[in-house]
């Protein structure tokens, strides 16, 4: 029997993590940092806020927001990522995080969580309608949606991502309908509104780690408008609509 699109996902993400024990909080590269100060803008204040993180991979962003929020969980199809995660919670005490392997293509929670991150996460299923309606479903009614998207027209990204081997997760058509066509309307149609679109980067933030004229260097970039059509990256933040 041919094997599904998530167990493919599954198995690919599960070698990807294979040899890896715990993620460090303290050295934590630029490029993240960086990431992690745009998101923790979005997120807003998260004292007493109950997020999901879903897709979580190895909890390099669910970890670090489980500081200030009351709960985070975090779910993702890998178990090799999911045991990273949590083993890294315990070595650092982090009490309020916990990761579960899941396809979240069934209701686990109803009306929990203030809100829901799906990082680099809807271009990894083939079921997105489905995990929209229990993204919906698991919102409270003032929660929001925040959505990061690799942007398929960014031609950027096939040199790394076979640079970083993750290239046969990508070419899918799934990777494909993650223009921000497709993300629009498949969110409208399945019960958010778009409160805000956001284009961020043209080159890999990985190269900050090289160097923050990378960052400069995006920051002039996105200001020019036939540019930032090739953006790297679209980010959506959404509530019920």
């Amino acid at each position: 029997m041919a094997e599904s699109f998530i167990e493919k996902q599954s198995k690919y993400w599960d070698s990807y993590n294979r040899g890896a024990e715990t993620i460090d909080l303290v050295n934590i590269p630029t490029a993240e940092k960086i990431e992690l100060e745009y998101l923790t803008h979005l997120a807003g204040d998260l004292i007493g806020k109950k997020v999901l993180d879903l897709g979580c991979g190895n909890g390099k962003f669910g970890l670090k927001l489980a500081k200030t929020a009351e709960e985070v969980v975090g779910i993702d199809i890998s178990k090799g990522a999911v045991t990273i995660a949590n083993a890294t919670a315990k070595k650092y005490g982090i009490s309020n995080f916990k990761a579960v392997v899941d396809d979240f293509k069934h209701d686990r929670y109803v009306n929990y969580f203030d809100l829901v991150l799906a990082i680099n996460m809807f271009h990894h299923t083939d079921d997105l309608e489905i995990i929209l309606g229990n993204i919906l479903s698991t919102l409270k009614d003032e929660g929001r949606l925040i959505v990061f998207e690799v942007n398929p027209f960014n031609l950027l990204f096939i040199p790394f991502l076979i640079s970083c081997g993750q290239i046969q997760s990508h070419l899918t058509k799934e990777y494909l309908r993650s223009n921000i066509f497709s993300l629009k309307r498949v969110l409208t149609q399945n019960g958010f509104r778009i409160n805000e679109v956001n284009k961020w980067c043209l080159l890999p933030t990985v190269l900050y780690n090289r160097s923050l004229f990378f960052k400069k260097l995006n920051e002039a970039l996105n200001r020019i408008p036939i540019v930032k059509a090739f953006c790297a990256f679209h980010v959506l933040v959404c509530q019920k609509g």
